[in-house]
């Protein structure tokens, strides 16, 4: 196995919880979705308060009319021109309505509160979300940080059954080492290896996760 299959580049590190937590709140679509649900909830239970306030409406109308066959009044022989029927059929209107809520109360207090729990249980939804996401991304941070420990720890291990291994070659090669004690020292250089990569993926994959969770794009 060559040197390079197990080593970790300086480059990759293990980005702060608190950074990789924040950056997912403000960018995860499940909190964005929870976020503006929330936001929703609040429109709708202020329109709902609104409903108890009286309401004024303004209402224009403005309409004419025109007929060929239209005559004037006074000069029911002359010529009744198409401006003139307009402007002698023309009618306006302006009327101003006030609203009072009196007996609908009990109906509008219904709404405000159904409103209000619909936005107390849309801030629970978010909380949650942010929990579960808060515990996923700790419990990733915590994995990454294990398996970098179990890195160096094996890297370690390695390098105590890399000299363990070179004297008992140098033994065998004197010929005072035998076959059997060569090859435990072989096989538990292979084996360290073998756990030294092992943890060497371990901690990628945990980082990766981590960069997913912090919005870095993957790639390997």
């Amino acid at each position: 196995m060559k040197p390079e299959d197990t080593e970790i580049g300086d480059e990759i590190i293990i980005i702060p919880f608190s950074d990789v937590f924040q950056n997912a709140v403000a960018s995860f679509p499940e909190i964005k979705s929870a976020e503006y649900n929330l936001k929703a909830e609040e429109k709708n239970l202020s329109i709902a308060r609104g409903t108890r306030s009286p309401n004024i409406y303004l209402r224009g109308l403005i309409y004419s009319r025109y007929s060929q066959l239209g005559r004037n009044p006074l000069e029911p022989d002359a010529p009744y021109p198409y401006g003139d029927q307009i402007k002698d059929n023309r009618y306006q209107q302006v009327s101003i309505n006030l609203s009072i809520p009196i007996f609908q109360q009990w109906a509008i207090q219904n709404t405000i509160s159904n409103a209000k729990i619909l936005m107390l249980d849309a801030e629970v939804n978010l909380d949650q979300s942010k929990q579960i996401l808060y515990k996923t991304i700790q419990q990733t941070h915590l994995d990454a940080t294990a398996a970098l420990e179990k890195y160096r720890t094996s890297t370690e291990v390695v390098d105590s059954r890399q000299a363990a291994f070179d004297y008992s070659q140098e033994k065998l090669d004197a010929g005072t080492e035998n076959a059997v004690d060569y090859n435990i020292a072989k096989n538990n250089l292979i084996k360290a290896q073998a756990e030294l990569l092992q943890a060497k993926f371990e901690f990628i994959f945990t980082t990766k996760i981590l960069d997913f969770y912090n919005g870095v794009p993957f790639k390997l």
